[in-house]
C-alpha cells in the first residue's frame, strides 16, 4: 500500500515538475518601447475627444458652414451684378470696338502711308452674332450678317451681284437659303457672257438668276473690256431699268476689278434708305486707286471709302485679306437702319 501510494506521489510530483518546466520557458510579453507609450497616450486623447463631440455639436457647426458658404455667394453674386441680357452684352460689344478702333487709329499720324496695312486701322465696328460665309472660301465667297434669319422664308428677297466672271457659287448658295431669292447679276465682260450662256444652256444657272451683260460706272457710257466695247451703267439707272427703285435691296455684293471706287453711290438716298447689307472686294493697288482718281495713298483712300459707307449709315463687321491677291480687301458692312444693337433686329 505505501509503496503504491509512493509511486502515485512521484508521479504527481513529475506531473508538477514539469508543467513549471514549461511555464518557465514560455516567453513573457515585450514591454512597451517610450514611442508606443506616447502613442497610447494621444489615442486616449483622441478617443476622448471623440466621446466629448455630442449629436448637437456637429449639427451646429454644419449649419454655421452653410451660413459662410451662403455669405460668400452672395457676395460674389454682388460683385458680378445682375446677368447682362442680349441688348446690353451687344450694346458692349459695340462699345469695346468704337473704343478699339480709336485707339488703333490714334496710333495712325494722319499722314504716313500704310500702303498693304492700311486695312488694320479700320476694326470692324457691328457685333454681327450671326456672321456666316455664303459661297465658296477664298476668292468668291462672301460673308453675310443672320442670313438665315434675313434671307430665309423672305418672299421678295432681292440680291443684286455685281461681278461675276460667270462663277455663280455665290448666287447658288443663296438660293439654297432662300429658293425664293430674286437675284440679278451684272457682268459685261466678253468671256463672262459666253461662259454665262453656256451654263445656261446646260441648266447651270437657275432660272432665279437673271444675267445681265451690263457694268456699273458712275454715269451711263461705254469702256472697254478685253479689247471690247462694253455698256456701262450708273447704279441708279439700273434701279431705274429693273423697276427696283422702291423695292428693298437685301444684299448688294460687288466685285468690279477696281470700279467700286468710283462707280458706288453712297450719298444716293436709294443707299441709306433701301440696301440692308453691302460686301465688296476692295482692290488697293497703287494703279487701280490712281485710275479711279482717289490719288496714290492707299490709306487716305481707304479711310474715304470707309468714312462715305459710314456717313451713309454702314458699319463694318467683318473684314479679311483676300488669300488669292493679298492687296485685295474684302469687307462687310450692314446698314444701322435695318440692324440696330437689339436681339431680335
Amino acid at each position: 500500500m505505501r509503496t503504491q501510494l509512493s509511486k502515485r506521489h512521484l508521479i504527481a510530483a513529475g506531473a508538477v515538475l514539469f508543467l513549471l518546466l514549461i511555464w518557465a520557458s514560455w516567453p513573457s510579453s515585450p514591454k512597451p518601447t517610450p514611442l508606443e507609450k506616447q502613442t497610447l497616450a494621444e489615442l486616449r486623447v483622441i478617443r476622448q475627444a471623440v466621446a466629448s463631440l455630442t449629436f448637437s455639436g456637429l449639427s451646429q457647426q454644419c449649419s454655421q458652414q452653410q451660413q459662410q458658404q451662403q455669405q460668400q455667394q452672395q457676395q460674389k453674386q454682388g460683385q458680378q451684378g445682375h446677368k447682362l441680357s442680349p441688348l446690353e452684352v451687344r450694346t458692349k460689344m459695340y462699345e469695346a470696338n468704337k473704343a478699339r478702333r480709336w485707339a488703333i487709329m490714334a496710333s495712325w499720324d494722319g499722314e504716313r502711308d500704310l500702303d498693304m496695312d492700311s486695312w488694320t486701322l479700320f476694326e470692324p465696328l457691328f457685333p454681327c452674332d450671326y456672321p456666316e460665309r455664303i459661297g465658296p472660301w477664298g476668292d468668291g465667297g462672301k460673308w453675310i450678317c443672320r442670313p438665315r434669319h434675313v434671307l430665309a422664308n423672305k418672299s421678295d428677297c432681292l440680291v443684286y451681284s455685281l461681278g461675276s466672271k460667270a462663277e455663280f457659287d455665290f448666287e447658288l448658295a443663296v438660293l439654297e437659303i432662300n429658293p425664293k431669292c430674286e437675284i440679278h447679276v451684272f457682268d459685261p465682260t466678253p468671256s463672262a457672257i459666253d461662259e454665262a450662256r453656256r451654263q445656261r444652256e446646260e441648266g447651270i444657272i437657275l432660272d432665279q438668276i437673271k444675267y445681265h451683260s451690263i457694268g456699273l460706272l458712275p454715269e451711263d457710257g461705254k469702256f472697254k473690256l478685253e479689247g471690247k466695247s462694253v455698256q456701262g451703267y450708273s447704279f441708279r439707272s439700273i434701279l431705274r431699268m429693273l423697276g427696283h427703285e422702291d423695292r428693298i435691296l437685301d444684299v448688294l455684293k460687288v466685285d468690279i476689278e477696281g470700279w467700286e471706287w468710283s462707280s458706288l453711290p453712297f450719298e444716293d438716298p436709294f443707299f441709306s434708305s433701301n440696301v440692308k447689307q453691302f460686301m465688296v472686294e476692295l482692290h488697293l493697288t497703287t494703279d487701280t486707286i490712281k485710275k479711279q482718281g482717289m490719288g496714290t495713298h492707299h490709306t487716305r483712300a481707304l479711310k474715304n471709302f470707309i468714312d462715305r459707307l459710314e456717313k451713309a449709315g454702314f458699319e463694318m463687321f467683318y473684314k479679311e485679306v483676300n488669300p488669292s491677291w493679298p492687296r485685295n480687301y474684302e469687307l462687310a458692312f450692314v446698314n444701322r437702319r435695318f440692324f440696330p444693337i437689339t436681339v431680335d433686329a
